[in-house]
């Protein structure tokens, strides 16, 4: 059987190789027909050279669960055919051909195993193939990659270079063909070449900048010969200045001699210069009244000239950082907070309250008394403030006068309203509520507060004549500082002139004394019986706790600037040994404001319970009249005056108390449905009458 397998072997090759040629769903073996025991077979195929290239993995794994399936089959009936042999007890022969079936399904299952891993070899070849040619691509694509990108960056340095003559600011080309030579702009090529019209630009931007430099060499050489000019004089100047002080110090006593004064001008005029802007003003206005109208108008500038100077808006941008430190501190300790408050509120009162260094004092005399008026300036809130002082005459003493004559008060309402409590700066009202601690009513009363710790009071007309426009100015004070100058001048010596005839009258007063003058004591009654016993001055506590003055002190409506600066005085009086008491009530602006007398007749009768008391208080508090053309200055004393006698006609014509008309005479006792007593004195007739007044 050795030479027909053989033949077999190689036929069975050539087939498969045949079939690898033309498909892959050719069967694995064909194995040829081997009859044992008269059946007939198909064995394996075992060739070792068999065509891998071109199978089909699916035809493979057919084949392999076939022969499995025959083996399977095979393996069963042999366990089945030795189990009958083993229970019959006979020896169980296992047949020929089914042994060699199963050999040559196993051969075949090798084969096909064998196959199998030729087939995953050539599978792996051919992946590492493509992995290697995939790298090859993937490095071809990242250098091609590299290559763009630098590619790109060379593209954007070209497109953001600049060249040189981009910086070069060249004039316009109809200015350029304007101007230029035609050698130069040669038009016929550069309006058709923009390059050599550029060329041409810079070629004629390059002569303009010769013949600039040229020039600017000439300026300087120029400037340097005035310079040498100029310090040559200044030097020659230097040395004339101490011949000048020296020439000045030694007329001082001609100057003082003649009034010239040349010397202490030149001095004021040297120390004007550091004087902030409302102080520079105000020291042109003084100087120019004291040249014209007043020559004995003193004026003095005081200060540390080399203190510094501080700036109101750089103290405004100081005070916001702090708030906003302020607001950052907030989120620490709540102990921390409170203890730190007061001293930062403290340090923030101070800046904003600073005072500039330099101030300007006018110094006016009038009567005996010297009047120093001293201004400063406030640079954050951007206010100028009054400080007063007063020189008075030996001669004058008064006890309760005191107050008429303060410094802090005396230039109090100079201007109706104008009591300095209120920043007229509008703007600063909103920078005064962050120094508002709660403890005054509002931030208006700092003012208040501070007026006595060296600041001074911001008085509408002090900012007027320092060149403020604060809105309200020009309706109080004038529409021009030096109109407002002349006025507030005259002012001050009336004001003198007020309260030393004011201090005179309570002088007198509390000798028991009522001066008048001799016209009003001619329209008066010859004879006066009631008589003026004392006098002495009130707290403002002791003054509403009178009683019969709380219709006054006790309202409900908000009290005026001139309510606040009043002075009480309480006068007693004596007719037919009952006892009358009047309570006085200055204002700040006396005359302008008289003064407001309350009565009490014995222990009970006031003008809240009396017509006649309502009577003789609004004859002697709104008759003015018929007092002011006999001198204002002496208001008060007429106005005590007239109650004397108002006093005598009251008792007199009361009913029932059979007094004879023999000193005073009057047509009717009273009149009309109030009762109304004759009240006004007629000096013609020398007889009281009723009064003509028509006073609601």
């Amino acid at each position: 059987m050795a030479t027909p397998l053989k033949k077999r072997r190689r036929a069975d090759k050539d087939s498969e190789s045949s079939v690898g040629r033309t498909g892959s769903n050719a069967p694995l073996l064909e194995s040829p027909n081997i009859s044992i025991g008269g059946q007939s077979e198909t064995p394996s195929n075992m060739e070792d050279d068999i065509e891998v290239y071109g199978r089909d993995l699916s035809s493979d794994i057919a084949g392999f669960l076939e022969i499995v399936g025959e083996l399977e089959k095979t393996v069963t009936s042999v366990y089945k055919e030795k189990l009958n042999a083993i229970a019959n007890i006979k020896t169980h022969k296992l047949d020929s051909s089914k042994r060699r079936n199963i050999t040559f399904q196993f051969v075949t299952l090798k084969q096909l195993n064998r196959l199998s891993q030729i087939q995953l070899k050539q599978a792996r070849d051919k992946t590492n193939e493509c992995k290697k040619h995939i790298d090859t691509v993937h490095l071809q694509l990242t250098n091609l990659l590299y290559e763009a990108m630098h590619l790109h960056k060379d593209i954007s340095r070209c497109l953001e270079f600049k060249s040189s003559e981009e910086e070069i600011e060249l004039v316009p080309v109809e200015e350029f063909y304007a101007k230029a030579p035609k050698s130069i702009s040669r038009p016929d090529i550069t309006k058709k070449d923009a390059h050599q019209q550029m060329l041409s630009r810079l070629d004629w931007e390059l002569e303009e900048r010769k013949q600039l430099t040229y020039a600017l060499s000439r300026a300087m050489e120029g400037k340097l010969e005035m310079a040498h000019a100029i310090t040559q004089r200044a030097s020659q100047l230097a040395g004339i200045k101490p011949r000048i002080e020296s020439i000045l110090e030694a007329t001082g006593p001609v100057q003082t001699d003649l009034g010239l004064n040349l010397t202490a001008t030149h001095k004021l005029n040297e120390r004007s210069v550091h004087l902030s802007n409302p102080l520079f003003i105000l020291y042109t206005n003084l100087t120019a009244y004291k040249e014209v109208i007043d020559s004995s108008l003193g004026i003095a500038i005081d200060g540390d000239t080399n203190a510094e100077k501080l700036d109101g808006s750089n103290a405004y941008k100081l005070i916001v950082e702090e708030d906003s430190d302020s607001d950052v501190e907030e989120e620490g300790s709540k102990r921390i907070r409170r203890s730190g408050a007061s001293s930062k509120a403290e340090t923030l009162k101070e800046k904003v309250l600073t005072v500039h260094p330099m101030s300007v004092t006018m110094t006016l005399k009038h009567k005996g008394v010297s009047v120093f008026v001293t201004f400063s300036y406030l640079p954050v809130v951007n206010v100028v403030t009054i400080r007063v002082g007063l020189t008075l005459p030996d001669k004058l003493s008064s006890q309760t006068a005191g107050e008429l004559l303060s410094p802090s008060r005396f230039l109090h309402c100079l201007y109706p309203g104008d009591s300095g409590a209120v920043s007229p700066n509008p703007a600063s009202l909103y920078l005064l509520e962050r120094l508002h601690t709660g403890d005054s009513p509002n931030p208006a009363s700092l003012y208040l507060l501070q007026r006595h710790g060296g600041l001074g009071t911001p008085y509408r007309w002090a900012q007027r004549l320092c060149g403020f426009d604060f809105p309200g100015l020009p309706a109080l004070v004038g529409n021009d500082s030096h109109t407002a100058l002349q006025n507030v001048v005259k002012l001050i010596e009336n004001r003198v002139a007020i309260r030393l005839a004011l201090v005179n009258q309570l002088a007198a007063l509390e000798s028991r004394s009522i001066n008048v003058t001799p016209d009003y004591l001619a329209t008066c009654p010859t004879k006066v019986s009631a008589k003026f016993t004392s006098w002495k001055n009130l707290t403002p506590e002791e003054y509403s706790a009178l009683g019969f003055t709380a219709k006054q002190t006790d309202s409900e409506e908000p009290t005026t600037d001139l309510e606040d600066e009043r002075l009480f005085y309480l006068a007693q009086f004596d007719r037919n040994s009952v006892s009358i008491q009047s309570a006085i009530a200055l204002t700040a602006d006396y005359p302008l404001t008289p003064p407001l007398l309350s009565l009490r007749i014995g222990d009970d009768r006031t003008a809240a319970t009396d017509s006649a008391v309502r009577a003789v208080e609004r004859r002697i508090n709104l008759d003015h009249g018929r007092l002011a053309p006999h001198g204002l200055e002496s208001l008060l004393s007429h106005q005590l005056h007239t109650l004397l006698y108002s006093l005598d006609i009251y008792f007199d014509t009361e009913a029932g108390n059979g007094v004879e008309r023999k000193e005073r005479s009057w047509l009717r006792r009273t009149k009309s449905r109030d009762r109304s007593r004759p009240m006004e004195f007629n000096k013609k007739l020398n007889m009281f009458t009723h009064s003509s007044l028509n006073i609601a």
